[in-house]
């Protein structure tokens, strides 16, 4: 029917269910981190497309690294990923700054949309993490 609900995430087999990952999340074979990588892919997997590639640009222009936030994924915003783990000061900084731009991102949705308060505790763990 075009949508999906539990019952078809339930029938989902395990390899099915990495396809549909590696389809629609996975965008991080080229970073040369996997500590970076597995943030990034988490970020994905979290929230919609725009916003967490904004977070990665926002994240790659706290380091110096000229990039036009605008949350559209493409070469520019791959090469500035590379960019920003070009070095092990530069990887630990470009991942510490990812956890801070996903942590405010769910401050903002808090203050837009109060009743998302109940969820906050949880989101910042994740994003601490």
């Amino acid at each position: 029917d075009g949508i999906v609900n539990e019952e078809d995430i339930a029938a989902l087999t395990l390899e099915q269910a990495k396809a549909l990952y590696q389809r629609y999340f996975w965008r991080f074979d080229h970073v040369p981190d996997q500590q970076v990588a597995n943030k990034l892919f988490e970020i994905c997997i979290n929230m919609r497309p725009q916003s967490s590639t904004l977070i990665f640009q926002r994240a790659v222009q706290y380091l110096g690294i000229s990039i036009k936030a605008d949350g559209v994924w493409g070469a520019n915003t791959a090469q500035a990923l590379l960019a920003a783990c070009a070095t092990n000061e530069l990887r630990g900084k470009f991942l510490s700054e990812l956890r801070a731009q996903q942590a405010m991102h769910y401050c903002r949705r808090v203050l837009e949309s109060p009743s998302q308060g109940a969820f906050i505790l949880g989101w910042l763990r994740r994003a601490v993490s």
